[in-house]
Parts: structure tokens; sequence; C-alpha cells
């Protein structure tokens, strides 16, 4: 028997299991990723699986065919944008503060 084991060899997870394949004899492979059909039958799996979320983003590209997630409503995009522009304006002043309390901190 041989045996794909999907991963890179710094992963723990892939030492235990290569570990435990080696000291009961089993031929195995190390491959860092799963050939690309795989990927493609498991997205299939994940989208027949959850079929009923609105937020499925790979619908159009995959099989089953599913329709795109709905845009935001005005109302959510324009408080998107506003919580956007108030972390970029406050960003010198985080950084600012960040430095002042430094400061105060005894070495």
């Amino acid at each position: 028997m041989k045996v794909e084991v999907y991963g890179g060899d710094h992963s723990p997870w892939v030492q235990a299991v290569t570990l435990a394949l080696h000291e009961n004899g089993i031929e195995f492979r190390l491959r860092w990723l799963p050939p690309f059909e795989a990927f493609k039958q498991w997205i299939g799996r994940m989208q027949q699986r959850f079929c009923d979320c609105p937020n499925l983003y790979s619908g159009r590209y995959f099989a089953p065919d599913m329709p795109q997630p709905a845009t935001a409503s005005p109302l959510q995009q324009v408080i998107f944008y506003l919580g956007l522009l108030t972390m970029i304006a406050a960003f010198p002043l985080t950084i600012a503060l960040v430095f002042v309390l430094m400061r105060k901190v005894r070495r």
C-alpha cells in the first residue's frame, strides 16, 4: 500500500503522520499540494454541503452553479467606507500615542 500525504515536511501534523507510516512499514509519498482535480472535487462537495449559505463566493466558478452573493446595500457600503476612512484618519494619532506611551515606560 502506498499513501500520499499532503503538506510540508515542517508541519508537526505531517511529521507525526509520516513517522507513524514509517514505523508501520507503510510506503508514503509527501506532496506539497493535492492535485488540482482533488481541489475542484472538494470545492464541489463543500458547495453541496453549504448550499443554503448566501455568501458562497466560489459558487460562480465551480459546479454546481450557484448565484453570486447579493451586493451590500448603499447604507452598508457607506458605513463600511466611513469606518475605513476613520481608521486611516486615526492611524497617525495612534502612532503618535504609541511613541508617547513608549517614553513613559521605564527601561
